[in-house]
């Protein structure tokens, strides 16, 4: 599974991301996992049967050199080699699993769309694809079309990344109001993966909304535990604390999120409130 890149610590899951805007920008950065570009084209197009032995190791050729080049922020170079790739073999899901993630990357939605779509119709059982779909619908505020593509890859035994899979879907069922569904996601995830700090942030976040400031702030002092450096997980402990008035645990939140926010709309927020505390 190829994951966005972004800021998140690379034991977080893949995207799972808030209500408000700027928080849910944030959240697309996690961020997740995808796939392709074009749709089969006609009947009388070669089958997937009829690739060689040759075109399929051609293509493996362009993909890795494609990846490469996107790892390195070299999205033109990358997708000059994914059409090369799609020369030897126009049905290849890895190939169309990196156009996605691309698309995704770009915010183009409905080239990302279609290119996990493509992505799951050559290889139904690719859990992948079906994750980068759901991220591309989470993206677009889309929760229930991401609940029913994360159907499929919650179902399989031998998917190596469920705790990404339970944390989206966790925030997806948040949002809208199933939130026993969500806790009940979540908590999964933390039990498919206990460093997964990511789905503890989105566990106090649920519990923030629902009032539950002691689970609150149990489950965000666990995902900072388990990423030290997560400026957002501080950043959130830290107003949950205010509100508890768990002085101690604010302190020190605010002093953390000021520490690693690199002067931040969210980094100087900390800051007015650590003054105020004093």
């Amino acid at each position: 599974m190829l994951l966005l890149k972004e800021n998140w610590p690379e034991t977080t899951g893949f995207i799972a991301r808030n209500p408000g805007r700027k928080e849910f920008a944030m959240h697309r950065q996690i961020c997740i996992m995808l796939l392709l570009f074009v749709f089969f084209a006609c009947a009388c197009s070669p089958r997937v049967k009829d690739v060689t032995e040759k075109d399929r190791l051609a293509t493996t050729s362009y993909y890795r050199l494609a990846y490469d080049f996107y790892l390195n922020n070299d999205v033109p170079q990358a997708i000059k080699s994914l059409q090369e790739a799609e020369k030897y073999n126009p049905y290849d899901r890895d190939v169309k699993n990196l156009y996605g993630i691309i698309y995704l990357g770009k915010a183009m939605y409905d080239k990302a769309e279609a290119s996990f779509k493509e992505t799951v119709r050559i290889d139904p059982q690719f859990s992948d694809g079906y994750v980068g779909l759901a991220a591309t619908y989470m993206a677009q505020n889309r929760w229930q079309d991401a609940i029913d593509a994360l159907k499929k890859p919650s179902e399989d035994i031998t998917y190596y990344r469920k705790d990404v899979v339970f944390d989206n879907l966790g925030w997806c069922q948040h949002m809208l109001g199933e939130n026993d569904k969500a806790l009940t996601s979540l908590k999964q995830a933390t039990m498919e993966n206990p460093k997964n700090c990511h789905a503890y942030y989105n566990l106090g976040k649920v519990y923030r909304n629902l009032g539950q400031y002691p689970e609150a702030i149990e489950a965000l002092k666990t995902s900072v535990i388990r990423c030290d450096k997560f400026f957002y997980g501080y950043y959130e402990l830290s107003l949950v604390a205010i509100k508890a008035r768990d002085n101690t645990t604010a302190r020190e939140a605010l002093t953390k999120c000021i520490e690693l926010g690199s002067n931040s709309v969210e980094a100087r927020e900390c800051e007015k409130y650590l003054k105020l505390m004093q």
